[in-house]
Order: C-alpha cells, then sequence, then structure tokens
C-alpha cells in the first residue's frame, strides 16, 4: 500500500512549515539534526577512510563546507558516515573535523503560486527547486537483477520501482550571482517533494548554507543536504534515513 508524500515527509523527520514565524520549534527532527556535521578541516577537506584509523585507505575527500551525515554509533575519536548507497563498506571521517550544526537556524521555503517551485530568499541568497517532468532522451534505461530500473546505471533515488515521474531543478544564487552546480548534484534525484525544503545557517546564508528535502514517489523516501559557502557549491549527501 503506497503511503502519502506528507506521511513519507514526517517518517524522514521534516515537519512541514510555511514559514518560521508561525513555528518557533525546529522545522527539522532532532534525530536529523543531531547526525548532520558540516566539515571544517584546516587543510581544507576531510579524508574518508576505510577504517577508523588514519592508517586505513583514504576512499574519498570531502570538502571544508562540505556535509556528512554520521551514524549514531562513534568509535572513539572516529564517526562512521552513512553511505550513499546500498551495500556500500563503511567509512569513517575523525570527529575533530566534522562540526554540528544544532545550533544553526532554520528556514523554510515557500511554493510559487503552482506549486511547482519551492523558494527561499534571504538578503543576497537565493534557492529555487523546481519540478520538472522526468525525460527519457539522453538516459540509459535499463533493469537491475531484481528486474527494477535502473536510470544511467543506478537506482533513481525517490522511486521505489519503476521509472521517476517528476525530475528536480535546482537553481542557487549569491548576491545575483548564479552559483555553478553540477549535473551530479541533481542528475540522480526525483520526486521533489517542495513542502519539504528547509535551509539552515550558522547566521548568513551567503556565508554558509545548508538545503535540505525530504523526497518520495510514496514509498522510496531518500534525505537530500546540499552545502554551500561563499557562493560555492561545497557537495551533497544522499541517504536513506529509516
Amino acid at each position: 500500500m503506497r503511503i502519502s508524500i506528507r506521511a513519507v515527509v514526517l517518517l524522514c523527520g521534516l515537519c512541514l512549515a510555511a514559514n518560521v514565524s508561525s513555528r518557533p520549534a525546529s522545522l527539522i527532527d532532532e534525530s536529523i539534526l543531531e547526525a548532520v556535521r558540516v566539515v571544517d578541516d584546516p587543510d581544507g577537506y576531510v579524508n574518508v577512510r576505510s577504517g577508523p584509523s588514519r592508517t586505513s585507505k583514504i576512499v574519498a575527500k570531502v570538502s571544508s563546507g562540505g556535509v556528512v551525515v554520521v551514524e549514531a554509533a562513534l568509535e572513539g575519536e572516529w564517526a562512521r558516515l552513512t553511505s550513499d548507497q546500498e551495500g556500500e563498506p563503511p567509512r569513517y571521517a575523525h570527529a575533530s573535523r566534522l562540526t554540528p550544526i544544532t545550533s544553526w537556524r532554520q528556514a523554510a521555503a515557500t511554493q510559487g503560486d503552482e506549486g511547482k517551485e519551492a523558494v527561499f530568499h534571504h538578503e543576497g541568497f537565493e534557492v529555487q527547486v523546481s519540478r520538472v517532468p522526468f525525460e527519457e532522451s539522453g538516459r540509459a534505461i535499463t533493469r537491475d537483477e531484481h528486474g527494477l530500473q535502473l536510470v544511467d546505471g543506478t537506482r533513481p533515488w525517490g522511486r521505489d520501482g519503476g521509472l521517476p515521474e517528476e525530475s528536480l531543478v535546482l537553481t542557487v544564487k549569491n548576491d545575483g550571482r548564479k552559483v555553478d552546480i553540477p549535473e551530479a548534484a541533481t542528475r540522480d534525484l526525483f520526486e521533489p517533494n517542495l513542502d519539504s525544503m528547509v535551509v539552515l545557517t550558522p547566521s548568513d546564508p551567503s556565508e554558509h548554507a545548508l538545503v535540505l528535502m525530504a523526497n518520495s514517489d510514496g514509498a522510496g523516501a531518500y534525505c537530500v543536504i546540499w552545502a554551500f559557502e561563499k557562493g560555492r557549491y561545497r557537495g551533497r549527501v544522499v541517504y536513506n534515513p529509516f
């Protein structure tokens, strides 16, 4: 049985809200707030390793200002990170390089008149997420060993079987200039739930901001968090919060 989009958003921990002034309480579930970390490393990036040790293999790097999600269990000085893909082996980063966001300010987006876009605007920082019909043109459509649809070789985020119905378009401007966002930031994300968009910032979003969404077709729920710092895209994290 399919569950409603509203139920999916609540399960993902993002509360529906029209604006911050009418909702003084947190717009985001505490479990998500406590799990999200922003990278702050004097080297300009943090090494993501295959194990909780400085001698473990480096499997990725996350730029300072970027974002990661930490699983509940911490192992000494090391934080175990969530995996973007099912079956991916555990990954670790040094906890001293990861800054909590529990004290960051929160603001919900507003929707356009036709309900096809969500918009956040604060002084010089603007975010717009639009939903558009999914286009098969230019995509590799295949199936996995279980018969589930793949788009460009991976299972599409937001779908629990079948092809996506809607893609999302992310546009960000800082001081009137469009921020360069790579295609990979959104190409595999589908079924946007515009009601769920929340922006977090330590003080001024033009200096540093996270944009969170909980998206789904009704069953294939996921959370995405994009990071921006001083007019630059700093990466994303996508995960299933269940």
